[in-house]
């Protein structure tokens, strides 16, 4: 493998000691980080903290192994020269950095991440001696490769938080992985990998499968969860209506009824609506009450309603008929739950190991399951893990790879969580890989 150094758009490839540098590149948030030595016998170079670093295929440009900054340089005598000792880390260090204080009301986490993102920002930035300074991140692409995964966030507010915080915050609610490729653009999106065409083998054809040595399978049980339970907050179900009877504890004698858990009044609305059965089981008539509001001044009503604590107080107690029922219409909260359960696994141990998240900012079902589904992924990839050594190009941290191995007893695709780049002499590079458990 050939490649070409560019540092702040200057191509040092020339300086570059080819054996004296690594690519660290890590799955989905992780930073990727890159080091390397730059040759300087005439004195000509000087590296500057907070320039680009950018490691791309000689051949081919539209190929990068790297994109960041660079965040720590060393250099030390050598001959009549010198040599500097650099390490940069992905364009994530800058999301470490910026800075913003905003409120949201009702938005969408797309939106928030376009307008937090698009907006001026107190970004740390090293060149030479100087210090922080203020800059923006207008050649970041926040928007292109944007899922919408939270249509209303409800309210949100920052007070000077860093934007992978707040990335972080958005993708933990809505059940995303989000990171930033090498051309500065921003990936949010539901969990999902791409295979490699090709697949690792202890028996390879060199043309489908290819070799590899130094396997290692570790498996931790202190690290398994196989269950995890996600309560959030509550969400709104609007226009909803419910007949009480004598099941729920109407007699005809009690006029106090506190069985009304979480109904709210429609939206602009102080009161819910109560109606009284005066027909009979077979042919009921629903005949409207006044509700008012219960407290000290409050006029004559049929019904008296006490927000909050949901519960109703009749001036005189529903008759006993046939049904003895009344009918309630309102808007109800109902609390959010989800459970998410990895079946092989409490198959394959025989033990339900569970993780229970509370979180009262998730309003939507929909977000109580991404949530449980991406704690659940986590804490499977960080129970069982696979390293090997390879010299085949072409693996990418973050996509699926196929392993196979007699000895072990292994058939199956993992994700790959890490991919760690030496160059070895000449062109040869070798990989070391660590695999996670495939979603």
């Amino acid at each position: 493998m050939q490649v070409r150094l560019l540092i702040d758009g200057v191509d040092r490839t020339a300086t570059l000691l080819r054996t004296e540098w690594e690519i660290e590149g890590n799955a989905f948030g992780a930073l990727d980080n890159c080091s390397f030595t730059l040759n300087d016998p005439t004195l000509a170079i000087t590296p500057s903290r907070g320039k680009e670093v950018i490691v791309e295929n000689w051949s081919d440009a539209t190929e990068r192994h790297f994109g960041g900054v660079l965040t720590e340089v060393q250099g030390q005598a050598f001959g009549v020269g010198r040599r500097w000792n650099c390490k940069a880390i992905d364009w994530t260090f800058l999301l470490e950095r910026a800075l913003s204080s905003e409120k949201y009301y009702g938005k969408s986490d797309a939106y928030i991440i376009n307008n937090t993102a698009g907006t001026p920002k107190g970004v740390s930035v090293f060149s030479g001696s100087s210090g922080p300074c203020d800059t923006d991140l207008s050649d970041f692409d926040f928007t292109t490769h944007v899922t919408q995964g939270i249509a209303n966030t409800q309210f949100m507010a920052f007070k000077r938080e860093s934007i992978r915080d707040i990335l972080d915050a958005l993708a933990d609610q809505a059940g995303f992985v989000w990171y930033v490729d090498t051309f500065k653009r921003l990936r949010y999106k539901e969990f999902g990998v791409e295979g490699h065409a090709f697949y690792m083998s202890d028996a390879p054809d060199e043309v489908t499968s290819f070799h590899y040595t130094g396997l290692r399978v570790m498996y931790d049980l202190s690290k398994v969860v196989n269950r995890v339970t996600v309560e959030g907050g509550q969400r709104r179900e609007e226009s909803q209506s419910r007949i009480y009877g004598q099941a729920d504890g109407v007699d005809g004698v009690n006029t106090v009824f506190r069985g009304l858990d979480h109904w709210q009044a429609k939206e602009g609305q102080t009161r819910i609506l109560v109606y009284r059965n005066t027909g009979t089981e077979g042919t009921p008539v629903w005949t409207a009450q006044t509700v008012e509001l219960d407290r000290s001044d409050a006029p004559a009503a049929n019904v008296y309603w006490t927000p909050g604590v949901w519960q109703l107080r009749w001036t005189t107690a529903p008759p006993n008929n046939a049904t003895n029922s009344f009918k309630v219409e309102a808007d109800r909260l109902i609390p959010i739950l989800h459970i998410e359960s990895d079946y092989a696994s409490i198959l394959d141990l025989g033990r339900v190991y569970g993780l229970s998240i509370r979180d009262a900012t998730i309003t939507s079902e929909k977000v109580a399951e991404l949530r449980a589904l991406a704690e659940l992924r986590k804490r499977r990839a960080e129970a069982e893990q696979i390293v090997f050594r390879t010299t085949k190009d072409g693996i990418l941290h973050g996509r699926s790879l196929r392993l196979v191995s007699a000895m072990f007893g292994i058939d199956k695709s993992y994700l790959v969580k890490r991919v760690v780049i030496r160059l070895l002499g000449g062109t040869v590079a070798e990989y070391q890989v660590t695999l996670a458990v495939q979603p």
